[in-house]
């Protein structure tokens, strides 16, 4: 492993890191893997893939969260129009700079909520992928901000989020999903056990 670069983020100390074999590189936040792209900004992260497997058809696409961008890099490259929001600007400097996020990726600096609730947009695909150790799930997904997704969500269209379970309290995903729901979007609930 080879340490690229370090930075000073919102939520802590930031180092992106390379697989001297492989030529992988890691977006840590305080330690923690916040995102694993392969050469060329691929994901790296089954559940990335996943993610963007659901999203990939809509053609205009809003992702809360930015780490090393992969997930927005998989989506453009699709030809999807995606805008990342996340309140750790410097993210979107460091996805450019290390992760092959392309330019034409629209990032806006803002948290969900003031996002959710300052743009009239809608969407036909939203991906949530935020979160850490001390990351509070289900303050941030609550009830205004849950409706304000399904809110700028286009007819037909899908939310994915990715919710560390290791990180929330027993019963956290079954209430935020009864948050989510309603008549026009089912909601699921996949569990997969951390590799």
């Amino acid at each position: 492993m080879e340490i690229l670069d370090r930075f000073d983020g919102l939520h802590g100390k930031i180092t992106v890191v390379e697989e001297r074999r492989t030529g992988a590189r890691l977006y840590l936040e305080e330690g923690v893997k916040q995102s694993y792209v392969l050469p060329g900004g691929s994901a790296g992260l089954d559940y990335v893939r996943l993610m963007g497997r659901l999203l990939q058809n809509a053609s205009d696409i809003a992702l809360f969260g930015c780490g090393g961008g992969a997930l927005a890099t998989e989506l453009y490259r699709c030809g999807c129009r995606v805008t990342v929001v996340d309140d750790n600007a410097i993210s979107f400097e460091i996805a450019r700079r290390y992760f092959w996020m392309p330019g034409g990726v629209v990032c806006v600096s803002a948290d969900m909520a003031t996002f959710l609730e300052s743009t009239p947009r809608i969407y036909g695909a939203i991906g949530v992928d935020v979160g850490g150790p001390d990351f509070d799930y289900e303050a941030v997904l609550d009830m205004p901000t849950c409706i304000l997704l399904r809110q700028r969500l286009a007819e037909s269209g899908r939310i994915a989020i990715n919710i560390a379970t290791e990180w929330v309290e027993e019963n956290s995903l079954e209430r935020i999903a009864a948050r989510l729901r309603c008549e026009n979007l089912t909601v699921w609930i996949c569990m997969e056990a951390p590799r």
